[in-house]
């Protein structure tokens, strides 16, 4: 198995779960990722989907679901959720710190 497609796990449980994948989690993915093809963003997706991350985050999750739809009228991408759960948590970001991101952004301005 390539060590790449390991280091493109471990990013991606940093990324969204901040911690180092279990040996596991981690050949599994690696062994998707080389065999059949897994993307990262698939399993980006797969860990935001998570119990872990659903059940450590749900409030977070709730607050950016709400606002997306509201401002975006979407579902957050797997990406987006995990990276403003993270902000609220390291940085403090309050739901009205993100509205005010997500009111700012291109994909919101340009719909107007």
């Amino acid at each position: 198995m390539k060590e790449e497609y390991k280091d493109i796990v471990r990013s991606l449980y940093l990324e969204v779960l901040h911690k180092d994948p279990d040996i596991v989690g981690l050949e599994n993915y690696a062994l998707l990722m080389e065999e059949e093809g897994l993307t990262d963003e698939a399993i980006r997706e797969a860990l935001v989907n998570s119990e872990e991350f659903q059940t450590t985050h749900a409030s977070e999750i709730k607050i950016i679901k709400v606002l997306y739809q509201e401002i975006l009228d979407r579902e957050p991408e797997p990406q987006g959720l995990a990276h403003y759960v993270w902000h609220m948590k390291l940085n403090n970001l309050s739901k009205e710190d993100i509205r005010a991101i997500l009111l700012k952004s291109d994909e919101y301005t340009m719909r107007k």
